[in-house]
């Protein structure tokens, strides 16, 4: 998504930080929240906006100013506008909207402020030309502005005609039928109407910018290179919710927030494209990675670690290589494109959603009970199917819909193999089948009475045959033949809770079910997972006891052999369907997961409560993609089309996204988007861990695009970089550095040695030198970049501090660990003075900088650090947040250094306890974490005890890793030293 033309587009902050009234206390932070946004809204890393296109108004300013300051940058924006207000709010007794100025009176709202209404009206009619006009208010009572914005808002042609200015002539304006306008306003406050805001004590901005600041700051680790306006509210929304704050409000036309996209500095960007931005995979992989909550299917602490810590500090763990073997994915890559939103329920949110065989057709189940078929080539709704309730009880159906509000609704739906037939589970108990030519409706004849007790949960077809499966409010699966419409038989699964789900096989010989329904009372072990045998109807499995949500909680791999099951907490586990095991399990990047899908290739798909869809390739353990549905409804449902290329979701929108296309074959192999599918395609694959085969098409599409394109446009740059960085992540550093080197000069030499793309070539050059074991020089490089990048983006710029960061760890590698702690601790202290001392930057400062004192030997210091911070990072991340765990770790192990054997056993023995809880008993950590304290026990003089301690992890290494891995060894040699 491309981020609105800084050339064209303008910002004007307001931050009034003095008053004279005796009631209108100073606010100090509203000027330095107006200051902050200004350098960010300058920063290349997050917009670019040029200095002279960016006002900033204190409070020496009068409204008359004020006022003109926002016409002139409204005339001059063409694409977006923002105006930013910070300071107090007043309103009168009509409920209108003042925006303290310094002369304000706060008896006389009239007096001295700058009237809402005038704001809007002058950022209307000056603005006209705009596509994006964004007022952002921090103030009291500024929820107001919604209400008094709602009125009119134009669209661009009604403005044009108004204002007897030019209208739109390209053919692209409100008039052309069936195209959005993306014209529009929008108004962001941080507070509703009846509320005030406030600034908390101690903070440097107020909190609603303070919020806004941190996430343009720091970025969404796992979201795109670029971020809308709207994921960015909803976190600082969610963010203050949680903490019971004044709830930010959003008042958007023409969905404007979803348009708006600015970029995201978590994945730190490359050059500017000349049209379209590609997502590039160069990330700047310093120490600050490592404490974003990756969103791998299982942790991992030593893959972690070895990215940017010195080496673990267990004698008995020696780094594993990375093994082949992957399953080669398919060039058809899992790659997402702009969403299209098909259908806003509003009212009447979705249930569920199902592709029919061809593809061709979209269906959806509403909450109203109306079920739509939509066509996916024109996004149009060609039917709709609306069940007569069928109501056995001897009351109104009205008091019946009182009582279960669902009775009426549609719940699930599902495609015949021959697409000729809509199954629908109804909420009053029934399942209708609808013929797709014609709309013609078959009720399914009752055979039990029990079965009105409530809904059907769940329908679908085998894929082989005409057979339909069904699950009602009971402990039961009803099978159908569709052709005679009669049961074939009913399957009870021997357990009190409902069946959530049915889901067949590829090959329909196997049916999973799912039960327990979620109910919030239960346990996450309160039903059952269970397999049966289609052609016999008998049991084949129980997998395990699990209580199932209600909704879409069960999907099978395209090949048969994995199933994904979702639980009531949320917890996804894979299963290997041949050996009747889990193969992998994964939480998610966000709590909540509600929904579970699989497409082609291994890509899973899981919804969110917050509206929000992750991907995960389950071949390689990582996450693809988090997509925003744009509503923060939780997603109900997820259906990948049958060849893979689109995925739905409900929520109380419909949303569909493009995954893959046959561009080469529409449009040809040198056109742009085809050179720009492959390089996603292929950077995804790098994502994915498949670095070489990532950075052999690379290299391909760098050639064809230094060909088509030119050696130095842009996007050849671009694929040079992502090839480097591959070539990199398969271990070949020193080829990887003289890559970047390569790169670096280049980029000096097309768009200058300041460009930011240039900067960040040679972060990745000095990196691949130190990954390379030219530690030294490594740091020298650092060192230089950080002077550069001080001059350029300033002093306290993240980028500046993390240069400085890993240089100075590099020092330490290379031996100079006093010096590498000086500079730590330098590093650490501005971190806490910019972005504060709880921030994920400045606790990692800290953890560097406590091992780097314990390498001069200073051990007794080092432990006192580590506890320090460990007891820090549990009050903000938590005591089970990885970070934690590890710090931890590190704190007993100097311990231990200190000459406190048995302190550090102790210890160890604790974080062992903790760590199997967390993380499981086989994980490699917990393992190693027992192996640790065993030694220190050992040194404390407890032999027989620590003998027998490794011993057993020995037997768990080798039961876990393998008898021959040098874990198991060397535990297995400790083991016997001290058997002796």
């Amino acid at each position: 998504m491309t981020i609105p033309d800084p050339r064209k587009s303008r910002a004007v902050l307001i931050g009034i930080d003095d008053y004279a009234h005796a009631d209108l206390p100073a606010m100090p932070a509203a000027a330095a929240g107006a200051r902050h946004l200004a350098g960010l809204l300058r920063d290349p890393s997050v917009w670019g906006l040029a200095e002279e296109h960016v006002t900033v108004i204190g409070s020496t300013a009068p409204v008359e100013q004020v006022l003109g300051a926002v016409r002139d940058a409204a005339l001059g924006a063409e694409d977006t506008l923002v105006v930013y207000f910070a300071g107090h709010g007043l309103r009168d007794r009509s409920e209108r909207l003042y925006l303290a100025l310094t002369a304000a009176d706060a008896d006389y709202p009239q007096i001295g402020t700058l009237p809402y209404l005038q704001l809007r009206d002058v950022i209307r009619q000056s603005g006209y030309r705009a596509k994006h006009r964004v007022t952002v208010l921090d103030c009291c009572y500024s929820g107001i502005a919604g209400g008094m914005s709602s009125d009119a808002a134009p669209t661009r042609t009604e403005l044009a005609r108004a204002l007897e200015e030019p209208e739109d002539s390209s053919g692209e304006g409100d008039d052309q039928e069936g195209t959005e306008d993306r014209y529009g306003d929008c108004v962001l406050t941080s507070a509703p109407p009846t509320r005030r805001s406030f600034v908390l004590q101690g903070a440097r901005f107020p909190e609603f910018t303070g919020e806004l600041i941190d996430i343009l700051e720091t970025g969404i680790p796992g979201a795109d290179v670029t971020v809308s306006l709207e994921t960015t509210w909803r976190r600082v929304h969610n963010r203050m919710r949680r903490r019971g704050s004044p709830e930010p409000q959003q008042f958007a036309q023409n969905a404007v927030t979803h348009h708006l996209h600015l970029r995201n500095r978590a994945v730190p960007f490359g050059p500017e494209p000349a049209d379209e931005p590609e997502t590039s995979s160069q990330q700047a992989p310093g120490p600050d990675s490592w404490d974003s909550g990756g969103t791998d299917l299982t942790v991992t602490w030593q893959a972690t670690v070895d990215a940017q810590r010195p080496p673990s500090p267990d004698p008995t763990t020696t780094r594993t290589p990375k093994q082949p073997g992957h399953e080669r994915r398919s060039s058809r890559l899992c790659v997402p494109g702009a969403p299209a939103t098909l259908f806003d329920s509003r009212d009447a949110p979705l249930h569920s959603v199902a592709f029919n065989p061809s593809g061709t057709l979209l269906a959806s189940a509403s909450e109203d009970g109306t079920v739509r078929l939509w066509e996916l080539a024109t996004q149009k709704c060609v039917r709709s199917l609306s069940h007569q309730v069928v109501n056995p009880w001897a009351k109104p159906l009205a008091e019946v819909l009182a009582f279960n509000p669902r009775f009426s609704a549609a719940l699930s739906v599902a495609f015949s193999p021959d697409g000729t037939d809509l199954a629908v589970g109804n909420g009053d108990g029934t399942i209708s089948l609808w013929d797709v030519a014609d709309g013609s409706e078959t009720v399914l004849p009752y055979l039990d009475g029990t079965q009105w007790n409530g809904s059907v949960a769940s329908v679908c077809f085998s894929p082989t045959d005409a057979m339909l499966a069904g699950t009602y409010d009971a402990p039961a699966i009803r099978l159908w033949d569709v052709a005679t419409r009669t049961s074939m038989a009913t399957l009870a699964t021997g357990d009190a809770h409902w069946v959530a789900q049915v889901a067949f096989s590829p090959c329909g010989q196997v049916l999973a079910s799912a039960s327990g329904n979620g109910n919030p009372n239960n346990t996450v072990n309160d039903g059952l997972l269970q397999l049966w045998d289609t052609s016999s109807g008998a049991e084949i499995a129980t997998l395990t006891e699990t209580n199932s949500p209600a909704g879409q909680p069960l999907a099978f791999s395209s090949d048969g052999k994995t199933l994904a099951s979702l639980r009531s907490d949320g917890r996804i586990t894979l299963w290997d369907i041949a050996a009747r095991k889990t193969s992998a399990t994964i939480t998610g990047p966000s709590a909540g997961v509600t929904c579970v899908a699989f497409g082609h290739n291994g890509v899973l798909a899981g919804g969110f409560l917050d509206g929000t869809v992750t991907l995960w390739n389950t071949v390689s353990s990582r996450s693809i993609a988090v997509l925003t549905t744009g509503t923060n409804s939780a997603v109900s449902s997820l259906a990948f089309s049958p060849d893979g290329a689109f995925l739905a979701s409900a929520t109380r929108k419909l949303t569909v996204w493009p995954l893959a296309t046959d561009r080469a074959r529409v449009l040809g192999p040198d056109h742009r988007d085809t050179l720009n599918a492959r390089a996603v395609g292929a950077i995804n694959l790098g994502k994915a861990g498949e670095h070489a085969e990532a950075a052999r098409l690379l290299a391909e599409v760098a050639a064809d695009r230094a060909r088509v394109l030119g050696p130095d446009h842009p996007d050849t740059l671009n694929a040079r970089g992502d090839h480097a960085s591959n070539v990199g992540g398969t271990g070949e550093h020193a080829e990887a550095a003289r890559l970047h080197a390569e790169l670096a000069a280049d980029r000096a030499r097309v768009l200058g040695p300041d460009h930011y793309s240039t900067l960040l070539t040679r972060h990745h050059h000095a990196w691949e030198v130190g990954e390379a074991g030219e530690h030294a020089e490594s740091a020298r490089l650092y060192a230089e970049l950080a002077s550069d990048s001080a001059r350029v983006l300033g002093p306290d710029h993240r980028d500046t501090l993390n240069a400085r960061a890993v240089g100075a760890i590099n020092l330490g590698k290379a031996g100079e660990h006093a010096e590498a702690a000086r500079l730590l601790a330098e590093v650490a202290a501005d971190r806490a003075r910019v972005l504060g001392p709880d921030h994920p930057d400045t606790l990692n400062a800290r953890g560097d900088h406590a091992s780097n004192v314990g390498g001069t030997g200073e051990h007794a210091e080092a432990a006192r650090l580590h506890a320090e911070l460990a007891a820090d990072r549990a009050r903000v991340l938590g005591p089970d947040h990885y970070s934690t765990l590890l710090t931890r770790h590190h704190h007993a192990w100097e311990v231990g250094e200190a000459g406190e054997h048995a302190e550090s056993a102790r210890l160890y023995a604790e974080l062992a306890s903790d760590s199997a809880r967390v993380l499981g008993p086989d994980h490699r950590d917990t393992l190693n974490a027992r192996a640790v304290g065993a030694i220190n026990l050992g040194k404390a003089g407890e032999h027989a005890e620590a003998a027998r301690l490794l011993a057993e992890v020995a037997a768990d290494r080798a039961r876990v890793l393998g008898r021959d891995h040098l874990d198991t060894l060397n535990a297995r040699s400790f083991s016997d030293r001290w058997s002796e």
